[in-house]
């Protein structure tokens, strides 16, 4: 089997760009035929998940955040399988299906050898999506945050804290549809 460690760089302050060196190391000492590629771009995870996951006997890793699980989520084969290694900022995802605590090396290695959790996920607008799908605060909240996140005014652990009391300070009005 061929093990595709997607990684991005940004997740979780550095968080996920410091497993580098770790994953090599494991794989290298096991003779684990693996592909390590750093994302360079939006949606480049969802592009690298497309390329590799045509191929048979091959495992994708998502190193990151829910955003590049997501990414990869709607770039991946059904039939190939994704593990996705807590190593972003919130790490919902991985919270939602597991009460491990554990170290995250710990958490990747258990991956690799096949100790994994079968997840069923959504589909809303031709996008596929693990945690759920929000509306209202949550997503205002979550704007919020981006915008915040662009402007690098505010450090990254403060975001979502500052993020919510703005959302709740400046409610708005919408109109939804459900057909």
């Amino acid at each position: 089997m061929q093990h595709i460690f997607i990684l991005n760089p940004t997740a979780g302050s550095g968080k996920a760009k410091s497993l580098k060196k770790d994953i090599e190391n494991y794989c290298n000492q096991n003779n684990i035929n693996y592909k390590l590629i750093i994302t360079t771009h939006v949606n480049h995870a969802s592009e690298i998940a497309k390329k590799y996951s045509i191929k048979d006997n091959v495992c994708l890793y998502s190193i990151g955040g829910d955003g590049t699980a997501y990414e990869i989520l709607n770039g991946i084969n059904d039939k190939v399988p994704l593990s996705v290694i807590p190593a972003g900022t919130g790490n919902d995802f991985f919270k939602m299906i597991s009460n491990n605590n554990e170290d995250i090396l710990k958490i990747l290695i258990d991956s690799i050898n096949g100790r994994n959790v079968n997840v069923d996920y959504g589909v809303a607008n031709n996008k596929r999506f693990l945690n759920s799908t929000t509306l209202g605060l949550d997503a205002k909240v979550n704007h919020i945050a981006c915008s915040i996140l662009k402007n690098k005014i505010i450090p990254k652990n403060l975001i979502y804290k500052v993020a919510s009391v703005m959302g709740i300070l400046r409610p708005k009005a919408f109109k939804l549809k459900i057909e």
